[in-house]
This record gives C-alpha cells, structure tokens and sequence, in this order.
C-alpha cells in the first residue's frame, strides 16, 4: 500500500511541474535589457530584467548578444558569465571582444526549450575616446616632438606612440612608427626618430593606442621640419612649434661673420678672466650676446660683432648658445645644408672665468671649453 501511495505522490509531482513548465508562456514574459556601464577594465556590465523568477527551475535559457550592427540576434556574438538573480540577470562583455572607437548594440534574450526565442529591447555602449594631438615641440630639421593626449578609459593594458608620413593617414603598418617607454594614460611626450626624415618637408603625424591586438588611431595633423629658407635667406634650423616670447624659429645668417681673415675672442683683449652671466639653453643666445657687449663692448668681440652686424635687411642678429650652435652645427653637418666652415666657431655660452665654448663639425659635432682670448670664427643667428 505504502509503495502505491509513493509512486502516486512522485507522478502527480511530474504531472504538476510539466504543467508549471507548460503554463509559463515565453509570449507573456517581458524582457527589459538594462542600458550598458563600462568598468575600470573596459568591459560593459549589462543583463535584463524579466518578469519570470529564473532562480525557481525556469525552462529559459538567457543572455545577452551583441554587435557592431543593430538589433543583435543569437547568430552574433553571446555572453557565456551569465548570473540569475530572481527576476534578473548579470552579464558582463569582457574587454578585447569589441573594438572601443564603434558604437557595440546589445539585446538581452530568452530562449525556451523549445529553440523559440525572445529578445529585449535594444541598447547601446559606445566610449567617447580620447586620443590626440596637443601640439608639435621642438621641430629640428631631422626630428619633431609630438606632446598628445591619451585618454583613462583605454584602461591600463595598453601602448601608445606616433606614427608619421609624408602621405595622409599614417599607420604603424604603413608608415615610420615610435612606441612610446612610458605606459599609462594622460599626457605624453614623444620624439619622433631620426633616420628617413627629409629637411622641410611635410609630414602627416597621428597618435597611436594599442590596447591588446586593436589599434585606436587619433586624428591627424601636419608639421613641416626646419631646414626651408627664412626671412633673411638663411637657413631656419629650428622651430619651437608656436609663438611665445616674441619668436617661434631661429634663422642663420647666409654666411659666417667673418670677414677677409677676420677672426673674434670671445671677451676683451684687455680682461680674459670675465664672467659673465650666460646660459647654454635654446632660446637664450641673444640675452647671453647682450650680457657680453655690456661687459666688453669691443669691436672684436664675437657677440658684439654679431649684435651690430646689418646683413640681408636685418639688424637684430647675435652670437647663438651653445645648444644653439649645436643645433646648427647638426643641421650642417648631418644633412649637408650648409657649411660649417671653420673647425671651430664660439657660441655666447661661457664655461668659466677664463673659457668660454666653441663647437666643431667636420665629421661629427662636438663642443669645446677654450680660452676666451682665443681667435674663432662665429656664425651669426636671429629669431623671429
């Protein structure tokens, strides 16, 4: 009797879930997929709420697809971290799996067991990204300085670095390429390299990021590099990127100063031992240049002879720095724009009381600490 009452009790239970199963109807079951939120990895936490408890043996499976194109369907891309909880569900599209300068389209689904499927309402995640060029630095006749942004929403997990042609749209497949040593987002400055590049030209320059195999590319912009003819004739050796302090390029004189066998001490015949307050920084021959007439104003001084030098309709030139000059004597000897001439020419940066620096280039470009009383030639330069 016992064993008739058993069997009855677990077929009447079979009878009433298949019934449970039966009355749940996928038609009368809502889906609402919940909008997108990207986290700190770049992947998108999503899911749906239902109108169906999928913790009590629900007959549904559930989750989420995915596209580039609208209104994704099972054919497409599926999350597999589904979690159930009640009448929702979690899911999470891992980073790596989308490409993050595309808006990705979502919908949550449920299919019975029966294949019939049913999908919620359309969403979208799409990141706003943060890749550009701020400014170009320091543009050398061989080398330009890109300073640009990348954005905290690529994550951690990422490279970054320029890419740059003298044909539009540069790529790292396509084009010269510099990965940058310092990972991370945010500001960044990066120099570009300095074989390949050609004197004035133009070159279309974009910022890279590289966040596992996807490459994420900024707009591109354009720097032209030193080495075309300035206001003067001479040679434009150097381009800051912008104006600032009243100048943005320095320009060499056609020629050095010299004249028939003329050669110049860097401080009076009188006094070796002077000091004078100079620097060797670009940007600061002209101040050294004043600093030097002022404590001796002779004719045959090197910055003196520059300052009251009038050549090609321009008066404002001067004796440059020692970064300076070397800037020019790379120009000279690297790319064969101009010649240096002379193995040894001062600059207006004093090493000491009693030396002062020259710098030579014949195979290769270098300073030198010598006696201010020396004889040297100079090369006269002006910014603008």
């Amino acid at each position: 009797m016992k064993r008739i009452v058993f069997i009855l009790i677990v077929a009447l239970t079979a009878v009433i879930s298949c019934k449970k199963d039966k009355d749940i109807n996928l038609d009368s079951v809502t889906i609402s997929t919940i909008e997108p939120i990207f986290k700190s990895d770049n992947s998108i936490k999503t899911g749906a709420k239902v109108s169906v408890d999928l913790n009590k043996n629900s007959p549904f499976h559930f989750g989420i697809c995915y596209s580039v194109d609208q209104n994704p369907t099972l054919n497409d891309v599926t999350t597999s971290n589904n979690l159930a909880n009640g009448y929702e569900f979690e899911s999470t599209i891992t980073s790596g799996n989308y490409e993050l300068d595309k808006p990705l389209y979502i919908r949550a689904y449920l299919q019975d067991k029966n294949g019939k499927i049913k999908y919620g309402n359309q969403v979208t995640a799409k990141r706003d990204l943060n890749i550009k060029i701020n400014s170009f630095k320091d543009i050398q006749v061989g080398l330009f300085t890109v300073d640009y942004t990348v954005g905290a929403e690529f994550g951690s997990n990422l490279s970054s670095g320029i890419c740059y042609s003298s044909s539009p749209n540069p790529t790292i497949q396509n084009s010269n390429y510099k990965k940058n040593s310092e990972s991370g987002s945010g500001n960044l400055l990066l120099t570009s390299n300095s074989f390949y590049l050609i004197p004035a030209q133009t070159y279309y320059v974009r910022a890279y990021v590289q966040v596992i195999d996807k490459i994420y590319y900024s707009e591109q912009k354009t720097v032209k590099l030193a080495g075309f003819v300035g206001e003067s004739g001479g040679l434009v050796f150097y381009d800051k990127g912008s104006v600032s302090n009243g100048w943005r390029y320095l320009e060499a004189s056609k020629s050095l100063l010299k004249n028939a066998n003329t050669e110049f001490k860097w401080s009076c015949v009188q006094n070796q031992s002077v000091n004078v307050n100079t620097s060797r920084e670009i940007g600061t021959g002209e101040a050294n240049s004043i600093a030097m007439k002022e404590y001796c104003n002779y004719a045959n001084n090197a910055a003196s002879a520059s300052l009251d030098l009038v050549r090609d309709g321009k008066d404002d030139w001067f004796l440059p720095s020692l970064d300076e000059m070397l800037l020019l004597a790379k120009a000279a000897v690297n790319y064969d724009l101009i010649y240096l001439g002379n193995p040894g020419l001062w600059t207006s940066t004093q090493v000491n009381q009693t030396d002062g620096y020259i710098v030579y280039g014949y195979i290769q470009v270098g300073e030198e600490a010598v006696y201010k009383n020396n004889l040297f030639n100079a090369w006269p330069i002006r910014k603008y």
